[in-house]
């Protein structure tokens, strides 16, 4: 039995731009900070050579969150779409 906790945290991930979609032009910019955590937990029962059966069980639990730095591209609306205004 095993139980394995662990954690990721990362800053100024890329995140990827569709620039122009007839030509598939993209640009990557910094713009995602990540942190990840959670932990496995794995077991194993019985014993084949002996008793001719044996069972494992996994589990694992994760979570994830993300933060976009707000970069001006991400920020800004595309060409030729109308701004909306709340009422």
């Amino acid at each position: 039995m095993s139980l394995s906790p662990f954690y990721r945290k990362t800053t100024n991930e890329f995140v990827t731009i569709l620039i122009d979609p007839k030509n598939n032009f993209v640009a990557d910019i910094n713009g995602l900070n990540r942190k990840t955590e959670g932990a496995e937990f794995a077991s194993t029962a019985g014993n084949f050579n002996r008793d001719g059966i044996t069972a494992q069980l996994a589990y694992t639990y994760t979570y994830s969150s993300a933060k976009h730095l707000g970069a001006p591209l991400l920020s800004r609306r595309a060409p030729g779409t109308k701004e909306r205004r709340r009422k």
